[in-house]
């Protein structure tokens, strides 16, 4: 599936720059309805500002808007690739202590300070 994904993306790459020269401008609203699996373009903003793993999608702001091209996308993707694919998620942290066990903490904590 994989495979799929980075084949779709790549036409769509070749597609958008073959028409417009350097592949003209994208939205990022636009760039999420483009991308198979469709983002939420939250997330193409997220890429944007935080980016993923160290490597954020590079954009332009023209009159007060941000937009990004094919090129960029195309950049941005190659960076991820030779960062290393997705680690998974990170390990559940540990529940927080129930009540019971912070007051038993609490009082150990007293009685040591009594000594």
């Amino acid at each position: 599936m994989a495979e799929r994904v980075r084949n779709e993306i790549a036409t769509w790459l070749d597609d958008a720059l073959a028409k417009g020269g350097r592949g003209g401008l994208i939205s990022p609203a636009e760039l999420a309805r483009r991308l198979p699996n469709r983002p939420h373009v939250s997330t193409v903003w997220r890429w944007c500002h935080r980016g993923i793993r160290g490597v954020r999608l590079g954009t332009v702001a023209i009159g007060g808007r941000r937009y990004t091209t094919p090129a960029l996308v195309e950049e941005f993707l190659a960076r991820l690739s030779e960062s290393g694919g997705p680690k998974g998620a990170p390990p559940p942290s540990p529940p927080p202590p129930d009540r019971r066990a912070r007051e038993k903490a609490r009082a150990a904590a007293r009685a040591a300070m009594e000594f």
